[in-house]
């Protein structure tokens, strides 16, 4: 919904946001700031979004990789990290770690008709596909990785 272009008193700053609808940003108070530019998810975006001139610091992907499996989230964060700057950071939260239990938990009738399946993440399966790209940095709660240069 546009909350960081709210909260961050950095007002050099530029937001990119991507999103699959353009409901939360309807559903808003107030217009967005002319420093936040919301930009629909598809192919065409990406690759516009590639194509721009630009190094971004951060990667923030809240409520997202729990909706896509492992293979889909190594390419969303690779994809997305060709406009980050060598040393930028990606920042996920929202994953579930994946466990027997919480397997067991998740494996009902149910999941089969759920239009937004929830997809435990391996998050060590994730970090080994992403390497040598990114390095990882945190792992409890939230997950944080950095580019690294390009050797």
């Amino acid at each position: 919904m546009g909350f960081l272009d709210d909260l961050l008193d950095d007002r050099c700053s530029t937001i990119v946001m991507l999103d699959h609808t353009d409901a939360f940003i309807e559903q808003r108070p107030r217009p967005l700031s002319s420093r936040c530019r919301h930009v629909l998810w598809s192919q065409e975006s990406l690759d516009a979004l590639q194509a721009e001139d630009a190094d971004y610091d951060w990667l923030l992907l809240f409520a997202v990789l729990y909706h896509v499996d492992d293979a889909t989230a190594a390419a969303l964060i690779r994809e997305l990290g060709m406009v980050l700057r060598p040393g930028g950071h990606v920042l996920i939260e929202g994953w579930d770690q994946a466990t027997p239990q919480l397997l067991r938990k998740m494996a009902t009738k149910s999941r089969l008709f759920s239009p937004y399946p929830c997809y435990p993440l391996n998050v060590d399966l994730l970090s080994a596909t992403l390497a040598p790209e990114y390095q990882e940095l945190w792992r409890d709660g939230i997950l944080v990785y950095r580019k690294l240069p390009t050797t």
